[in-house]
């Protein structure tokens, strides 16, 4: 029953991930658009930023996700339920977190605001 929501979560998150990726490469930019308008050039801005704003609220859904399910296997190894294995898939967790936190830093953060 443990391992089936540690599974769940580690399957939802990789769905997370791959709408928030699908949402890095919008249609609209593959779209010639008449930019020599203010109204087209503000449209564009404002979809641009909601597209960022809406990755932005994936990853952090994943990332919270994450965090659950590592404290989960974490309190359930504390309590005796769950023992440490080689074939454990902590490791998944561990990559899908540092994904997103890559993704986070790197697409989505301002220059001066990564560390």
């Amino acid at each position: 029953m443990l391992l089936s929501k540690l599974e769940f979560i580690c399957d939802l998150v990789q769905c997370i991930v791959s709408v928030a990726e699908e949402r890095s490469s919008p249609l609209a930019q593959s779209i010639i658009v008449d930019c020599s308008s203010p109204r087209h050039r503000d449209k564009l801005f404002a979809d641009e930023v909601q597209r960022c704003v809406e990755q932005l609220v994936l990853y952090v859904r994943a990332l919270h996700l994450l965090a659950s399910g590592l404290q989960l296997a974490q309190c359930a190894i504390k309590d005796g339920h769950l023992e440490r294995s080689k074939t454990a898939s902590r490791s998944e967790f561990e990559y899908q977190l540092s994904h997103c936190l890559q993704i986070l830093q790197e697409q989505l953060l301002p220059p001066t605001n990564r560390r």
